[in-house]
């Protein structure tokens, strides 16, 4: 998931710049690089980006625009840092 996030970094970024800050979460999907995008969630500059048929039945995975660091304010079981701001994240429901 790593090299295919690092081909479609630049695509990710610019969907999640255009992006409009909200509060909800947002499900249509959208392709964005190498990926299709099922949810997307922006605030407070924070980008949550989650990937169509990943995880499982009770994981959702994804990626989020993190700047200044901020992993704390994300609710997810894991972030994993890719590169700058970006990092992969996962939520676990069970």
């Amino acid at each position: 998931m790593r090299v295919a996030f690092l081909i479609s970094e630049a695509a990710l970024s610019n969907y999640a710049q255009s992006l409009p800050e909200q509060e909800g979460v947002s499900f249509k999907d959208q392709r964005a690089g190498l990926f299709t995008i099922a949810t997307a969630q922006r605030w407070k500059g924070i980008t949550q980006l989650g990937v169509a048929d990943t995880g499982g039945m009770l994981t959702e995975c994804g990626f989020a625009h993190v700047p200044s660091g901020r992993v704390k304010d994300l609710d997810v079981s894991s972030a994993d840092h890719l590169t700058g701001d970006w990092y992969a994240t996962c939520t676990d429901y069970d």
